[in-house]
């Protein structure tokens, strides 16, 4: 009996070494994989270990592991699931803070900037630190995202704090930001009920609006003609239709097009602030 107890006792031994061995491997070989950019091979191979990974040894790092081969392809809900698995299994809070700051930048990527605000506030970092730059920045990303600059404006100028010139900079960038509603006014669209195609030109775009004033302008013509010698009915049932399409297409595009054109100028301003903000780290 005492035999048979030394000798599972030893076989036991040995199958957890080779298994231990095992999952060691296959996680090596997972960050080989994702190092090389195999990403869906890399997937495969983290949820061997994380199968097989009784012990939690790799469960944080696998998790962490997963969730950059799903963001890979643009599957961020995967993702974050896999970074929220990862800061359960995390034990220091500076594991728990690169993980935080990892979901909060997925949220961004996956256009959900409230759920990054609410992830930043869990990290507490010392003013001029590393950890008070980044979350400064994030939070500044994410208040402008949902365009409330004004809440954006305390987060990047944390991340200059000191510096006039970049301070400055930041401010004019905002400022025009806040302005962009009265740089594109929305009453200029109604321009083109009264000129076809005005509006496109006061918005910029001079070939939308000449394309516009020149299809109204001939289809008008084309309707007048037609009535003349035709009679109403032959111009209204004919011809109208054709009017009224590019009248009323030209005056939904003049919105689309202010919509279009206040988005370039954000993004513009934006990546003025994303630059100066480099600049000083």
């Amino acid at each position: 009996m005492k035999r048979f107890l030394i000798i599972t006792s030893l076989l036991v031994c040995v199958w957890l070494s080779a298994k231990s061995q095992n999952v060691t491997q296959t996680y090596n070989l997972a960050t080989q994989q994702q190092a090389e950019g195999n990403y869906s091979e890399a997937a495969l191979l983290y949820r061997r270990v994380l199968l097989f990974d009784t012990a939690n040894v790799y469960s944080m790092r696998v998790c962490e592991g997963l969730a950059e081969s799903l963001a890979q392809g643009q599957n961020y809900v995967g993702a974050l699931d896999y970074l929220s698995w990862a800061y359960r299994f995390a034990r220091t809070d500076m594991a728990k803070q690169r993980i935080a700051f990892r979901k909060a930048e997925m949220y961004l990527f996956a256009e959900q900037p409230n759920y990054a605000i609410i992830e930043l506030f869990d990290v507490e970092g010392k003013p001029n630190s590393d950890t008070y730059f980044k979350k400064s920045f994030l939070l500044g990303v994410a208040y402008f995202i949902n365009e409330d600059f004004s809440k954006a404006a305390p987060h990047f100028l944390a991340c200059v704090q000191g510096e006039t010139n970049m301070e400055e900079q930041i401010n004019e960038s905002l400022t025009a930001c806040l302005r962009a509603d009265k740089r594109f006014p929305k009453y200029v669209k109604y321009f083109s009920l009264v000129v076809p195609g005005s509006a496109q030109f006061i918005y910029g775009s001079r070939e939308s609006g000449l394309n516009s004033l020149v299809l109204v302008s001939v289809f008008g013509g084309i309707y007048y003609f037609t009535r003349q010698k035709y009679g109403f009915i032959d111009a209204w049932l004919g011809v109208f239709p054709w009017y009224l399409r590019y009248y009323q297409g030209g005056f939904e595009n003049a919105e689309k097009l202010r919509l279009t054109e206040k988005e370039r100028y954000i993004n513009k301003h934006y990546r003025q602030i994303i630059s100066t903000v480099a600049k000083e780290n």
